[in-house]
């Protein structure tokens, strides 16, 4: 009689660790999941902030050569 609540302690042990995995692995996958997402989202954030300012540097570059090229138009009409 005794072996057999044994037994049935070790299995209700084992019921109970696999439960409790059954709970928590799901858990931690969907974290990971989330984590990946709000990763791949930042990402895409950063490279419209980095897309920004590449635009504008190529805005800055094009009005510096067009004044260059206004400056030597007003050089060579009023001399």
């Amino acid at each position: 009689m005794a072996k057999t609540i044994q037994m049935g302690k070790r299995y209700f042990i084992w019921f109970l660790f696999f439960l409790s995995m059954l709970i928590i692995i799901p858990f931690f996958w969907s974290t990971n999941n989330k984590l990946i997402k709000k990763e791949e989202n930042i990402m895409m954030a950063w490279a419209q902030v980095e897309n920004q300012y590449q635009r504008r540097s190529d805005l800055i570059l094009n009005l510096a050569e067009t004044v260059k090229g206004y400056s030597t138009h007003e050089q060579d009409a009023f001399g």
